[in-house]
C-alpha cells in the first residue's frame, strides 16, 4: 500500500501575498488536519476551496479560525501546546486550496491529492 500524504508549511504571514496554493488548479484534494504550531493572539488561519485566493478574498472560503485575543499558557508552546483542526478521515474536499495566514504562526496542512487517496 502506497500512502500519499503530503504537508504544507507556512511559517510567516502570507496573507498579503495571496496564500500558498496545496495543489494545483482543478485537482481535488482532500485537507485531513491543520495544525498551528505557535498559536497567536487574533491569528487568523484559512483554507480557500482554488488555488489562487487574494488578500481580500471572501469568495471560495472553505474554512476560516480566529484564533482568540488573549492567548493564555494553555495555547502557547511553552507547554508544548499546539491547536488541530481534524476533518475526520473523509477529510475537507477542496478544488486545489489554497493556505493563507495573517501573522507568523507556523501553520503546517496536511493533505493528499483525493485520486490517491486510500479507502
Amino acid at each position: 500500500m502506497v500512502i500519499n500524504i503530503r504537508y504544507t508549511f507556512a511559517r510567516a504571514a502570507n496573507a498579503t501575498t495571496n496564500g500558498v496554493a496545496l495543489g494545483v488548479a482543478d485537482q481535488d484534494i482532500l485537507v485531513y488536519k491543520l495544525i498551528i504550531g505557535l498559536p497567536v493572539a487574533s491569528g487568523v488561519v484559512r483554507l480557500y476551496n482554488k488555488t489562487v485566493a487574494y488578500s481580500t478574498d471572501t469568495s471560495d472560503l472553505a474554512f476560516e479560525a480566529t484564533l482568540p485575543a488573549t492567548i493564555t499558557y494553555q495555547w502557547t508552546t511553552a507547554n508544548g501546546a499546539q491547536t488541530q483542526f481534524d476533518f475526520g478521515p473523509q477529510g475537507l474536499q477542496l478544488n486545489g486550496g489554497n493556505l493563507q495566514i495573517d501573522q507568523a504562526m507556523q501553520v503546517t496542512v496536511i493533505w493528499e491529492p483525493k485520486d490517491e487517496a486510500q479507502g
